[in-house]
């Protein structure tokens, strides 16, 4: 059902304003399809813009073996793949022996350089160390991020962590994120999350152990 709303939709979008070609992004399963299925129908270029793994960035291997299929047969209407670095570039050639363009992540010109505060953290102050996460949180997150919920709650010298999000904090408390040293902030433009960043003592990089997590 939801495929057929999507397809109705953009076949209006594209109708109405003289679409001449259409970009994916990866983050919606259906609408690469989508978008398949209407770049042939109207014989418009078809442009795969990869932010993230389309397969495996699904937790579940039953998925991903789904997706596998569709991504096979949606990439032979695909013109253009672009990702934003080398590893996405070398998956996707290695899958299809294409050559994806490569454009990272750009940075504002107006925002400065964030320069570090050094390795070292001052253990004769009793100032909490002040460690800070930006983004969203997902399966991929969850063990790692446990693990230092319970160093929270048991290391002798006192740190807070900071998660910037634009996630619901009840989602995130039911998985157990839950601790009087979590402090929740709302999400931050990027004119202004470099100086968050400025601000920490430590960023967090919650780089799941699960194995099937690992690609």
């Amino acid at each position: 059902v939801r495929f057929y709303k999507l397809c109705t939709r953009l076949s209006q979008i594209i109708c109405k304003e003289g679409v001449t070609q259409l970009v994916y992004c990866t983050g919606d399963l259906l609408a690469l399809p989508v978008c398949y299925h209407l770049s042939k129908k109207y014989q418009i270029p078809l442009i795969f813009y990869v932010f993230d793994d389309y397969i495996n960035q699904w937790p579940y291997p039953i998925l991903r073996n789904a997706i596998k299929l569709i991504e096979k047969r949606c990439i032979q209407q695909v013109t253009q793949i672009i990702t934003t670095n080398e590893l996405l570039s070398l998956a996707y050639f290695e899958r299809y022996k294409v050559l994806p363009k490569i454009i990272h992540n750009g940075i504002d010109e107006g925002t400065s350089v964030i320069k570090g505060k050094g390795l070292l953290i001052d253990n004769t102050s009793n100032k909490p160390i002040k460690l800070v996460y930006t983004g969203s949180i997902y399966y991929a997150h969850y063990d790692v991020f446990l693990a230092l919920v319970k160093f929270l709650n048991t290391t002798q010298r006192k740190v807070e962590l900071h998660i910037y999000t634009s996630q619901e904090q009840y989602v995130l408390k039911n998985k157990g994120l839950i601790s009087d040293l979590i402090f929740f902030h709302d999400y931050v433009a990027q004119d202004k999350v470099s100086q968050v960043l400025q601000n920490a003592d430590l960023l967090f990089l919650p780089l799941s152990f699960n194995k099937k997590y690992q690609k």
